[in-house]
């Protein structure tokens, strides 16, 4: 995640736009950090993380437009995760990451013998 900076680099742009994109991916990350981190939320910190999503959801949809939104961003951009941080006040312990790889695994499988 750390290098996604390095990958605007690779879109050959230049000057505000660069500066954009730059500023869009910054964002990005201080929200995905924040979403992943292991401690419950303060009802603060919760309002602080939806004012960083609403920030970076708005640079997102000016460079991208709607056509861009995929179903991750729309959980983001539309306050989903801001209602389960409410509810449950970490989402370390819900992420389905595990179930993803298996899922990949699972499929690996079937194409390769079937």
């Amino acid at each position: 995640m750390e290098r996604l900076s390095v990958l605007v680099e690779q879109l050959q742009l230049e000057g505000n736009r660069l500066r954009q994109w730059q500023t869009m991916l910054s964002k990005y990350l201080e929200v995905i950090k924040l979403a992943f981190q292991h401690e419950d939320f303060s009802n603060e910190d919760i309002e602080v993380f939806q004012d960083l999503v609403d920030e970076w959801y708005y640079l997102y949809i000016e460079l991208l437009g709607l056509p861009g939104v995929t179903n991750y961003i729309h959980l983001l951009g539309a306050g989903h995760l801001y209602f389960y941080l409410k509810k449950w006040g970490n989402l370390y312990h819900y992420q389905q990451q595990g179930w993803e790889m298996k899922n990949g695994v699972i499929a690996s499988f079937i194409n390769r013998r079937t």
